[in-house]
């Protein structure tokens, strides 16, 4: 039977990660719903969670924006478990904060995300996506700041402020940026799956299940001098295997997923080209790279200090058509890479440490024989990549 009643509908977007994810009639998932069809939002559907990584594992084309809406959901979770817990303590208002945040955590990222980062910053623009997710929350002339300030006064630079924050300064920030957040909640199951890696698995639901709130002791109050005890994440004794799989689950993925040989070397190509490409851009040899002045990557390279609407402008599709482009380019080195990437012939990596074993003083050797020969012998491009990040960062 089929019921011709019109009532007011609920939205609902089905997820493989999450199954079905309901945005209610509540104010809050109604303003969520309403920054999801933003322009700033909605640009996020072009730009990859994995950059490259599509070139190496074909199932990989999952968007920022679908993870945008996965953190928003787990964030809900991790929300109520406060609420559950701690109903004492809750504070409504900062909840908000804390679960539009996880939404809006990653709309500052740009085409093939950190990649393109790394080119600013080789280029003395060290503006991070945090950074820019900031700008574009607060942004007076973008469409979030007047939805975030229409639902609240100042809602829009509380986000910011946390955006921004590099430690945790209460148990709402923790549910946006943690080493049990709700944006690793999400990208380690959405990645894993998506890539078909057999590695990385957590139970998700039994962490959840098992999660509770606990006042711990942290290092000592730079002003007081004193220790200070605050509320955070804690599991259960029953979920110590759990844990333990989720922390071993990124290391599995950084091995096998993030830092593949094959993806970094790939990046390391669209790095040189779009370093390249900026240099070119910074001479105005326009002609000679056949972009038009006004093309958005010529903007945005062009710009001493880019708007937002310059950001705003580029996304994975705009630097992929560019790539198209360039491979009638005048410049060598930007033709070659550009017919390299378009075609996925790609150049052959040689990993030091797996050919040559872990003492540094042959590593070093060998890379020293190895430049002296391709310099010498070889008309090739050399690009050389070591991995910066580490799974085992300070906490």
């Amino acid at each position: 039977m089929i019921c011709s009643t019109m009532t007011a509908r609920t939205q609902r977007v089905r997820d493989p990660v999450h199954g079905l994810i309901v945005f209610s009639k509540s104010e809050l998932d109604q303003l969520a719903w309403n920054l999801l069809n933003t322009p700033e939002m909605q640009r996020l559907r072009r730009v990859k969670q994995l950059g490259v990584s599509e070139l190496v594992f074909p199932g990989a084309t999952h968007s920022r924006f679908a993870h945008s809406i996965g953190v928003f959901h787990t964030a809900r979770s991790l929300v109520q478990i406060i609420e559950r817990e701690r109903p004492e303590a809750e504070d409504r208002g900062r909840a908000e904060v804390a679960v539009l945040a996880a939404l809006l955590h990653d709309v500052g990222h740009g085409p093939f995300s950190h990649t393109f980062e790394d080119v600013q910053k080789s280029r003395g623009q060290k503006k991070s996506h945090e950074e820019w997710s900031a700008e574009f929350v607060t942004n007076e002339l973008g469409a979030i700041r007047p939805l975030l300030d229409a639902h609240q006064s100042g809602l829009s630079d509380e986000i910011a402020e946390l955006l921004l924050a590099e430690v945790p300064s209460d148990i709402y920030h923790a549910v946006v940026s943690s080493s049990f957040d709700a944006d690793r909640l999400d990208y380690l199951r959405r990645d894993r799956m998506m890539t078909g890696s057999g590695a990385g698995a957590i139970d998700f639901d039994w962490l959840l299940d098992n999660l509770t709130v606990a006042d711990i002791d942290m290092e000592a109050d730079g002003e007081s001098g004193e220790d200070v005890s605050r509320p955070s994440f804690c599991l259960r004794q029953k979920a110590t295997q759990a844990a333990e799989a989720f922390l071993l689950a990124r290391y599995q993925l950084y091995t096998q997923v993030y830092l593949h040989k094959t993806t970094r070397g790939i990046e390391q190509m669209v790095g040189a080209l779009l370093r390249a490409l900026a240099n070119e851009i910074r001479t105005k040899n326009f002609k000679g790279i056949g972009l038009s002045t006004n093309h958005p990557l010529v903007r945005f390279f062009a710009a001493a200090n880019p708007t937002p609407a310059d950001c705003l402008a580029l996304d994975d599709t705009v630097v992929w058509s560019a790539i198209g482009e360039l491979k009638r380019c005048s410049v060598d080195m930007i033709r070659d890479l550009a017919e390299r990437l378009h075609g996925r012939i790609l150049y052959k990596g040689l990993d030091l440490e797996a050919e040559f074993g872990l003492d540094s003083e042959v590593q070093r050797r060998n890379r020293r024989r190895i430049d002296q020969k391709f310099k010498g012998e070889m008309n090739v491009t050399v690009l050389k990549d070591e991995p910066k990040a580490s799974i085992y960062g300070e906490i």
